[in-house]
C-alpha cells in the first residue's frame, strides 16, 4: 500500500418516504443544488493532502490475477472470482482496469448477490487501513459504460463507508454508514445512504435541468463525504460526474450515535438492484469497466 502526500444553485428540498426490504427509510429534508452552482468547490486533489489507490497491478505494472486480488482485498466479498477480470486497457487513466460482468440471471440466480449465489455483478470491501481516523475524504474512479448499456433498471456502484474500527460495510450497527454511488433511470447518478441499519435515499431530483451519464467513453466519478458532528445534521456529501458537480448536500446526518466514527474505506458492490438496494440481475448481459479506486484524506 503506497500513501502519497501531496504538496500541493438553486435550493430544492425533497422528502423521501420509501420502505426497502428489511430496511426502514429515514426521511430527512435536504437541500439539493443543481447543475449550476453559485460557488465553486475546489476539486478533492486540491483540498486533501494524502492519497492511496487500490492495487490492481503489481509493482512492475502486471495486472493482478483474481487470486492475488482476492488476497489483497480480504474480508467480505462475493462474485469476484466469477465476474471480475483485471487487464491493461488503452484509454484507462491508470493503464489497468477492473471489468465487472453483469450477466442476465438464470432461473437459479434469483437469490444472487452473495458468495454462494453471486448471480450477476460483485461486491467487496476495500479497507486500506492507512487512512487512520479521518472524518472526511474523497473517492474517485472512472467508469466506462458500453454503448449498449441499459438504464431500464437502477443499480449501485462503489462508494465510501465508515464506522468503528473493524466494522465491515454491511455491519448495519449504530454508528456505521454506507454511502453508495447509484444509478437510476435516466441515466443519472446519485447517492444511496444507509446509516445504522436504516436506509436514506439521497438522489438528484427528477426536475430539469437533467443530465445524462455518457456511454461509450470513460467518465470520472468523484464522491466526497465530511461526517457530521455527533447528534447534529451538519455533514456534507458531494458528487461530481464527468467533471461537473451534480450533487452538493449540506446539513446531512450521515450517521447516528454519540461517537463520531471514521472513514474506513470503499464498499465496492456493483450490480443492478431495486430502490431498497436488493440485488437484481441485469436486464440484458452487459459489463462495467472501472479504473482503480483512489482515496483522498487529510
Amino acid at each position: 500500500m503506497v500513501v502519497k502526500v501531496r504538496k500541493s444553485g438553486i435550493p430544492k428540498q425533497y422528502l423521501f418516504n420509501l420502505a426497502g426490504g428489511a430496511f426502514v427509510l429515514a426521511t430527512v429534508v435536504l437541500g439539493v443544488r443543481y447543475t449550476v452552482f453559485a460557488e465553486a468547490v475546489p476539486v478533492c486533489e486540491d483540498r486533501y493532502a494524502r492519497t492511496t489507490s487500490i492495487p490492481l497491478a503489481s509493482a512492475s505494472g502486471v495486472p493482478l490475477t483474481k487470486a492475488n486480488f482476492q488476497s489483497r482485498i480480504g474480508g467480505r466479498e462475493w462474485g469476484v472470482f466469477e465476474h471480475a477480470s483485471i487487464a491493461k486497457k488503452a484509454g484507462a487513466s491508470d493503464g489497468v482496469m477492473l471489468t465487472v460482468d453483469l450477466p442476465r440471471p438464470t432461473s437459479t440466480d434469483r437469490k444472487g448477490g452473495t458468495a454462494r449465489y453471486p448471480g450477476s455483478g460483485l461486491g467487496f470491501d476495500w479497507r486500506p487501513g492507512v487512512i487512520g481516523a479521518a472524518t472526511s475524504g474523497c473517492l474517485s474512479y472512472e467508469i466506462f459504460l458500453p454503448k449498449t448499456w441499459s438504464y431500464n433498471a437502477s443499480g449501485v456502484l462503489p462508494g465510501l463507508y465508515g464506522g468503528r474500527k473493524g466494522m465491515n460495510a454491511r455491519s448495519r450497527e449504530v454508528g456505521s454508514f454506507e454511502a453508495r454511488v447509484a444509478w437510476s433511470y435516466g441515466p443519472r447518478l446519485g447517492i444511496n445512504l444507509y446509516r445504522g441499519g436504516r436506509e436514506h435515499k439521497v438522489r438528484v431530483g427528477t426536475e430539469p435541468p437533467r443530465y445524462h451519464v455518457p456511454v461509450g467513453r470513460w467518465v470520472m466519478v468523484v464522491q466526497e463525504i465530511a461526517l457530521n458532528t455527533p447528534g447534529k445534521a451538519d455533514g456534507v456529501m458531494r458528487l461530481w460526474v464527468d467533471g461537473d458537480l451534480r450533487l452538493d448536500l449540506a446539513g446531512v446526518k450521515i450517521y447516528d450515535g454519540k461517537e463520531r466514527p471514521r472513514l474506513l474505506g470503499v464498499t465496492a458492490d456493483t450490480h443492478y438492484g431495486d430502490p431498497g438496494d436488493k440485488w437484481q440481475g441485469a436486464p440484458q448481459p452487459t459489463k462495467i469497466m472501472m479504473t482503480p479506486f483512489r482515496l483522498y484524506w487529510n
